[in-house]
């Protein structure tokens, strides 16, 4: 099989693509066949080996061994599955191609957790999404509606249209306009 694995920390330049073995699959253990990846923020971040206290986890002079594999969103086909495994992982949506399905991962689920578990929102309840065409913030615009929220949503010149299609209530355009200061009560 091929993997992205980088041995040191550094820019993209340490990345390197190389055959390996398939792996022994454990009891709880899923094969998949990986069809798409992604390269998230936080991905490149423990790449560089940042932040310099987060080498405590990923390993203080190089990448842990089992921290050096990139791509931990993916979307594949699974291969095989180990005996303790009782239950799938979720299914590619029919009309979603593999490329498309591993790039919905971390923002959607990263928004959702957010919004429904944490800050429990409901219908009725207004969200500002600040960073609104972000990938997290892309999905928490529409899942936030989806939610019944009316969402103000804070992004560049270039992005209102796209925020504004995805639902947003009112589109903040922060180098026009510092929301920050708006102290002006609005209505609910």
């Amino acid at each position: 099989m091929r993997a992205a694995v980088h041995t040191s920390f550094g820019p993209p330049e340490v990345v390197q693509v190389v055959d390996r073995p398939v792996p022994l699959l454990r009891p709880s253990d899923v094969l998949i066949k990986v069809h798409a990846t992604t390269v998230t923020s936080a991905e490149t971040a423990m790449r560089r080996g940042e932040p310099l206290w987060g080498r405590v986890i990923l390993g203080l002079r190089r990448p842990r061994a089992a921290l050096r594999t990139l791509g931990l969103e993916v979307s594949g086909v699974v291969e095989a599955v180990g005996a303790a495994v009782t239950r799938s992982l979720a299914p590619k949506p029919a009309g979603l191609t593999f490329a498309e399905a591993a790039a919905a991962v971390d923002g959607a689920t990263t928004a959702l957790f957010f919004l429904r578990d944490r800050a429990k929102i409901r219908p009725g309840e207004r969200v500002l999404v600040n960073g609104a065409s972000d990938s997290i913030g892309t999905y928490a615009v529409q899942l936030a509606k989806h939610l019944g929220a009316s969402v103000t949503a804070v992004c560049g010149p270039s992005n209102v249209d796209l925020v504004r299609s995805l639902g947003a209530d009112e589109v903040i355009d922060y180098t026009a306009h510092d929301f920050t200061a708006d102290t002006s009560p609005r209505p609910a």
